[in-house]
């Protein structure tokens, strides 16, 4: 049976101030996209552990992993980049309809910009590999 949250106690300590600092980490599916929620709990839990060594917290610094506010509300990419993106990846080897399609469902107008200047300036090789490692599949 697959667990539906995860809870990891983290510990973080620093020569330099001898202290020593203890947090937890938490995820599930209403705070984690992932389903890998051990992992995550692990990472916010550490993360914690750092930003209250390095006394971030006091300076408004958050982790990436424990704020949504952090995350942009991007332009989605337009119908004209995602034809432009298939009409050269479809001519290199490896070329996956399925895997195309599931990293256009989570593509911006940026990342498909960036695609696209790599094709216009003669580095598609780079902008196919840039473009396969955008693949985040559907776990």
């Amino acid at each position: 049976m697959e667990r539906e949250w995860e809870v990891v106690d983290s510990d973080g300590n620093t020569d330099t101030y001898h202290r020593e600092i203890s947090s937890i980490g938490e995820a599930d599916k209403s705070n984690c996209t992932s389903k890998y929620y051990g992992c995550m709990a692990e990472k916010r839990g550490i993360d914690r552990c750092v930003l209250k060594l390095i006394d971030a917290y006091e300076y408004g610094i958050s982790s990436e992993v424990e704020a949504d506010d952090f995350k942009k509300d991007e332009k989605p990419m337009t119908n004209y980049q995602g034809t432009r993106i298939v009409e050269i990846i479809k001519h290199k080897d490896g070329y996956d309809k399925n895997v195309v399609k599931s990293i256009f469902k989570n593509l911006s107008h940026a990342e498909a910009q960036d695609i696209i200047t790599h094709f216009e300036t003669g580095r598609i090789d780079e902008a196919v590999e840039s473009f396969y490692n955008l693949n985040k599949g559907d776990k």
